[in-house]
């Protein structure tokens, strides 16, 4: 029997303008190695219409937001429909991500020879674990107080490594990324970037809305609780001072509201 040549699928999660997916989808078509099919959720309050859309792209509309990871879950359900392999390789991104001509045809090869599961980013990370702040570096370094995550601007996986641990869809918004590196890690998948591809991504500004704040700062306590293995006893410890500081001196509400829900394990999508 001729062994199945593995397939390169992306998952794109689109919400707000269509500008900016409209260009990802374009950046993607001018790849030297071509997707095998894109998936496109479409999350923004209005549907999302394209121009010039090939037959390999199919948007799908699902009936209710459900966050990054809810929306690479629904592309993961769609490509388990239409038979995808436990070695195809799946390129999941946000929707203001532009790929270089040559990210797909890198991400491929990586994959090609690997004899271990990959988890490859084009970005990777690090939190401190003292102080649980994540900064973006160029490769994945580890410490005794650092722990390596992928970004999830863009990465790459093969599709069976999706049963290996769920992505957490009750983050909804930010540290989702952390967290699934986390799972991942410590179901024996190796953490690589590549710094070396060309990905342009908008970066999160730093006037947050106070809905931005909620979630980095609910996410990031429950990931470093509960997450993050042996540290996660110091941060509860941590999280508690932290909510006693913003609820009676602070006073800043959206935060000490944040770590009620964290440590409440009130999840998901809210309102403010």
């Amino acid at each position: 029997m001729i062994p199945q040549i593995p397939k390169i699928f992306v998952i794109l999660v689109h919400y707000g303008s269509a500008t900016p997916t409209q260009q990802a989808l374009s950046a993607l078509m001018r790849s030297r190695r071509l997707p095998d099919a894109v998936v496109i959720v479409d999350h923004a309050d209005v549907p999302l219409r394209l121009s010039a859309i090939s037959d390999s792209v199919t948007i799908i509309r699902p009936a209710a937001n459900t966050g990054y990871s809810g929306g690479i879950l629904v592309g993961v359900s769609f490509l388990a429909a239409r038979g995808a392999q436990p070695d195809d390789v799946v390129v999941c991104m946000n929707n203001d991500a532009e790929v270089g001509i040559d990210v797909l045809e890198k991400i491929y090869a990586m994959f090609k020879d690997a004899t271990t599961p990959l988890l490859v980013g084009a970005r990777s990370g690090s939190v401190n674990m003292f102080s649980g702040r994540a900064h973006i570096e160029d490769r994945t370094r580890a410490a005794w107080y650092r722990k390596p995550y992928i970004h999830g601007s863009l990465f790459a996986t093969t599709f069976d490594v999706f049963t290996r641990a769920r992505l957490p869809v009750s983050y909804f918004l930010y540290w989702e990324d952390v967290a699934w590196s986390w799972r991942l890690s410590a179901q024996g998948v190796q953490l690589v970037s590549l710094p070396q591809v060309v990905v342009k991504h908008n970066d999160m500004r730093k006037d947050l809305t106070s809905s931005q704040l909620y979630y980095l700062a609910r996410n990031g306590a429950r990931a470093l609780t509960w997450e993050s293995g042996a540290w996660g006893g110091y941060w509860q410890v941590l999280n508690w001072g932290r909510f006693i500081y913003h609820r009676f001196v602070s006073r800043k509400d959206v935060v000490w509201r944040a770590l009620r829900d964290s440590r409440k394990n009130h999840m998901g999508r809210i309102s403010l």
